[in-house]
């Protein structure tokens, strides 16, 4: 009862900003983790062979796993502070328990595992070598379009993915 759901678009856009931030993170931990771990790699012109490759996965690895723990820790203070992320602040728009009401600590943490939680969980599976780091990021994207697409097929409440599970919706937010 008057609540007026967001559009997709509301959405799709305050997640962009947020995406945004995220990526600049996500640079700047790379290039930490690349001036770190790549210098210590040494390539000897006898065997022609790298020594310290494994410290190539740590430079690809670490900043996925850090920058998206601190993306769904983002998301969790946000949305535990008054609903709203920063995209979400410049969208005018908030989130809510299905029934309205503000949602507990443990549902936010719940739809943050799912999303941006992904991010973490594809940064801690690329320590696993059986995984491809291309095939890793592929499914990730699959998963995040997947999530999008339920905001717009769902004609009830407009929930992704990673709010139906934790039993959240977006609406606008009241003045």
């Amino acid at each position: 009862p008057g609540m007026i759901l967001a559009e997709w678009w509301e959405r799709l856009v305050g997640r962009f900003i947020d995406g945004i931030m995220f990526a600049v993170v996500y640079f700047i931990l790379g290039a930490i983790c690349s001036a770190i771990f790549v210098s210590q790699i040494v390539y000897n012109p006898n065997t022609g062979e790298f020594t310290g490759g494994g410290l190539l996965v740590l430079a690809a690895v670490l900043p996925a796993l850090i920058g998206g723990l601190l993306y769904a820790g983002y998301d969790v203070f946000m949305h535990g502070r008054d609903g709203q992320t920063l995209g979400k602040k410049v969208m005018k728009t908030r989130l809510v328990a299905v029934n309205g009401g503000r949602p507990d600590q443990a549902t936010i943490i719940k739809r943050a595992a799912i999303f941006p939680g992904v991010y973490a969980i594809a940064g801690l599976l690329g320590f696993i070598s059986i995984f491809g780091g291309l095939l890793i990021w592929m499914l990730v994207s699959l998963f995040i379009l997947a999530d999008g697409i339920f905001v717009l097929t769902d004609s009830v409440r407009r929930q992704a993915l990673h709010d139906k599970w934790s039993g959240t919706i977006v609406v606008k937010a009241q003045p």
